[in-house]
């Protein structure tokens, strides 16, 4: 899922978070899920309303 220029990937509910910043870091080398805690929690409430709306793939 992305906001802007991050994105969190799909992963294993069990892994560790994963953020990345695409316009920065297009490779996906850099995890800035620790970092930007506030954009991690807006992405995912994004990703669950989406869910709840059934408008994911």
């Amino acid at each position: 899922w992305s906001m802007g220029q991050f994105a969190i990937p799909d992963t294993d509910p069990k892994a560790p978070g994963q953020l990345y910043n695409l316009k920065e870091d297009p490779g996906e080398a850099i995890n800035l899920y620790s970092k930007y805690p506030r954009v991690v929690t807006k992405l995912k409430g994004l990703l669950e309303e989406s869910k709840r709306s059934g408008r994911t793939r």
